[in-house]
C-alpha cells in the first residue's frame, strides 16, 4: 500500500509540474491529427460493424438450429434411458 501511495504522489507531483510549466500548449497540427484519427476510427468501426453484423446474425441462426437439434437428441436420449430403466426388478 505504501508503494502505491508513493507512486501516486510521484504522478501527482509530475502532473503539477507539467501544468505549471505550460507544456499543455498542443500545436494545431497535432490537434487536427488527433481529431482526424478519431473520426477515421469511428468511420472504420461503423464500416467494420456493418460488415460483421450479417455474419454474426447468420452464425446466431446456425447456433439456434444446432441447439434445437441438440436439445431434441437429449430429449430422445432421456426418454430412451428412462424406458430402459423401467423394469420389474426395481
Amino acid at each position: 500500500m505504501t508503494k502505491f501511495l508513493l507512486i501516486m504522489t510521484c504522478y501527482r507531483d509530475i502532473l503539477q509540474f507539467i501544468c505549471k510549466s505550460g507544456v499543455f500548449a498542443v500545436s494545431p497540427l497535432i490537434k487536427t491529427a488527433r481529431w482526424s484519427a478519431l473520426f477515421l476510427g469511428m468511420f472504420y468501426g461503423k464500416q467494420r460493424f456493418d460488415y460483421l453484423k450479417p455474419i454474426a446474425e447468420e452464425e446466431r441462426k446456425v447456433e439456434e438450429a444446432e441447439k434445437a437439434a441438440r436439445e431434441e437428441r437429449e430429449r430422445i436420449y432421456k426418454q430412451l434411458s428412462e424406458a430402459n430403466t423401467d423394469t420389474i426388478l426395481k
